[in-house]
């Protein structure tokens, strides 16, 4: 009896869940919530198809990344030789998981794409689920498979496959699930790769198809199942099979673990908990810190779903053995011996002040991992590479072979400062770790203060008193702005101003002498930015001519006005005017323009390199982290009504109700959106010159709603 009232009430619960979020339903499909109270969000073929998009979905189990798609692919992520697809499915390969039956010899595929009727697409937290069914002459089979990522660090992922016999006869055939393996892009000719899979070792027994001893970083890749299932290989797949006779109406139902480096008892546990749940009860743990800043509406399912698909670009570095945020489509998959590979590092600090209050252990990781770049001298590198840790010289700590960005240690400093503000944890910085220089450990602190010095020192300030940008700060755009080393960053200096806010607490807490000069440093630079106030807000940059960019009476640049606050510069009067004038200069329907007018496109000389389009990207497009930091200037003001209004413009929701059509900004997106300047684009993103739609989802769109909320939060009560 208790029993049915607990399920009753339950369904009650979610009944009341889905008829809050109606109104948020997109033309491509709506969103739902799931037997354990989560969001999800299930695309609609039959009301508005797009057979172009892939609608890709991000989960994760917080070690390595699933990519899955509205076509069924499947494509798995990990960083042995750097970021890794080890299942690509484009070329040679269909991706990380697939079902096919073979009936009378004829071999059909089970892909969601290549079903026929009543197909349908899950977007869970942690999960995707495919469901359709195969028509052909003497078979109607309905399947539905799917894939789960529960947040335990594990490598690989687990699935569920149903089959469901609706002819009223019989159906005999051969059942397989099939992994696909080419570590892309690491062996990139087919061949090569054909005959390292053919040599390795193999074990194809029961329940298990399991590749071994590829090479040094790849141990192992297995396909586990139960008894009934017999392992096989061939060219570069390895699978599972069983013949089945289903009657009429009859199902079967098997699971599944697919895995990277893990020893055999780890699959059979895995799956062993599978069985018992398969409802991921592990992301309403991880997830339960939000409940903090429940609002009881459909801001609620915002926050929540934001914050997990954040969680899910989580990965297990192996070269560095940290856990860090990736910045999403870019870098995923490319050649680790392509310079260009590394992504910059700065995203990582930046998610790291969003954990700080909600998963804390993942800030202090990704805080480790940046620190173990970091050379003595206190330069963390620009971006990541993946390369094992080698000496590099002093001398080459500011790289003169390519442009360098001065913004790299300061993001450190405020992600320490704030992981300290957050959880009052003194004993981290004692720990241990690393320098890149080989042979060299310090402690967290030591690390910090290091970068501290190279800022003061190395990076240093220009003649206005502001701290210098080089070749770009957090807007790479100003890469002529400071290039000759005399320009000069308000962002930048502002930045500096809350990281040392945050620093002096934690030195006083340790009780170390250095707090005094942080404390003298700080108000140096407070000093030099209320100086660079003009009539009604702070001035973005000084070039290297000393002609101020971004004065009163051309244009307001974003971020200073939100650094600059938060970085408790200027007079309280000065901060709110800059403030409220940036609400409004650049709020639009969808979130904050990056300034109230773009530049022409080439710009003028002393601003940027790259022709950006005006409307698009850094060229007042719309990002959305830079819309966050606005709201958290305007809530620790006390502007909180003002900081919610911007919120909720800043929503997936929003965009979604807005621009219906447009089939990202739903449940993630790029790195930005155009703004109302790009003209018919607005509410797109950027694709001429650089096609921003390709390397969807990014974690900029879905990485700060929680905390933004958290923020007005617990500023409403001060």
């Amino acid at each position: 009896m208790k029993k049915s009232i607990c399920t009753l009430l339950i369904s009650l619960i979610i009944w009341n869940l889905n008829s809050q979020i109606s109104n948020n339903d997109s033309h491509f499909g709506t969103w739902k919530y799931d037997s354990q109270e989560l969001p999800y969000f299930m695309l609609n073929f039959h009301k508005e198809q797009n057979p172009w998009y892939p609608f890709s979905h991000f989960q994760g189990t917080g070690s390595n990344i699933i990519l899955t798609n509205q076509w069924g692919d499947v494509n798995v992520y990990s960083t042995e030789y750097g970021v890794t697809n080890i299942s690509p499915a484009k070329f040679f390969t269909r991706g990380g998981f697939y079902p096919m039956i073979q009936v009378d010899g004829e071999l059909i595929s089970l892909i969601i794409s290549e079903l026929d009727a009543e197909k349908s697409v899950k977007y869970g937290v942690g999960y995707t689920e495919f469901s359709g069914e195969l028509h052909r002459e003497n078979i109607k089979l309905k399947i539905t498979y799917r894939i789960c990522t529960p947040f335990d660090y594990s490598k690989g992922f687990l699935a569920r496959v149903r089959l469901e016999n609706m002819m009223d006869k019989p159906l005999k055939a051969e059942f397989s699930v099939n992994s696909d393996i080419w570590i892309k892009p690491t062996y990139n000719n087919v061949k090569e790769w054909r005959e390292i899979i053919k040599n390795s070792s193999k074990k194809l027994d029961k329940g298990r198809a399991e590749i071994n001893h590829i090479d040094n970083n790849f141990k192992s890749i297995a396909l586990v199942g139960n008894q009934s299932y017999i392992g096989d290989f061939s060219s570069s797949s390895i699978r599972l099979k069983k013949n089945i006779y289903l009657t009429s109406n009859q199902k079967e139902v098997a699971d599944f673990k697919f895995g990277i480096n893990e020893d055999y008892e780890a699959y059979q546990k895995a799956l062993i908990a599978f069985e018992k749940d398969s409802s991921n009860t592990s992301w309403v743990d991880v997830l339960k810190p939000l409940k903090t800043i429940a609002q009881g509406n459909w801001m609620d399912r915002e926050n929540i779903w934001t914050y997990s698909q954040l969680l899910s670009m989580c990965f297990y570095d192996t070269s560095l053995q940290e856990h860090f945020i990736h910045l999403g489509g870019y870098g995923l998959g490319r050649d680790p011996a392509n310079p260009d590979n590394g992504f910059s590092m700065r995203e990582v600090a930046e998610t790291g002040i969003v954990m700080s209050y909600f998963t804390p252990e993942l800030t202090k990781s990704s805080l480790k991992w940046m620190a173990k770049t970091q050379l003595v001298s206190g330069d963390l590198k620009r971006s990541h590479d993946f390369y094992p840790l080698a000496l590099e010289p002093e001398s080459q700590r500011l790289d003169k072979k390519f442009p360098d960005e001065s913004d790299t240690e300061i993001w450190f400093l405020i992600t320490c400062g704030e992981y300290f503000s957050a959880t009052k944890d003194l004993d981290y910085f004692d720990e241990k770790v690393p320098y890149r220089t080989q042979g060299k450990t310090g402690s967290m602190w030591e690390h910090m203060v290091n970068a501290y010095k190279f800022i003061k020192n190395d990076i240093g300030t220009g003649k206005n008193g502001l701290i210098k940008m080089l070749h770009g700060d957090w807007n790479d755009y100003l890469s002529r702005t400071g290039s000759a080393g005399n320009g000069q960053s308000l962002m930048n200096t502002g930045m500096m101003c809350r990281a040392l806010i945050k620093m002096h607490q934690l030195a006083e807490a340790r009780q170390d002498p250095i707090a005094t000069e942080l404390k003298n440093y700080l108000k140096t630079l407070q000093k030099a930015v209320a100086a660079s106030f003009d009539r009604e807000w702070f001035v973005r940059a000084y070039d290297d001519e000393g002609n101020p960019i971004g004065t009163s009476n051309d244009r307001l640049f974003l971020n200073a006005q939100s650094w600059a606050v938060l970085g408790q510069c200027g007079t309280e009067e000065q901060r709110k005017k800059s403030l409220m004038n940036a609400v409004k200069l650049c709020s639009t329907p969808i979130g904050m323009t990056l300034m109230s007018k773009p530049y022409s496109s080439p710009s003028p000389e002393n601003i940027s390199w790259s022709p950006i389009p005006a409307g698009e990207g850094e060229n007042a497009g719309i990002w959305p982290q830079t819309g966050a930091w606005l709201i958290w200037a305007l809530a620790e003001e006390g502007l909180t009504k003002v900081a919610l209004q911007e919120w909720e413009k800043s929503t997936l929701s929003n965009h979604t109700k807005l621009y219906p059509q447009v089939p990202f900004g739903i449940f993630n997106g790029p790195d930005c959106y155009s703004s109302h300047f790009a003209n018919e684009r607005e509410g797109w993103t950027q694709i001429e010159m650089f096609d921003r739609m390709i390397p969807v989802p990014m974690n900029p769109i879905i990485a700060w709603q929680a905390f933004g909320m958290r923020q007005i939060e617990i500023n409403k009560k001060k």
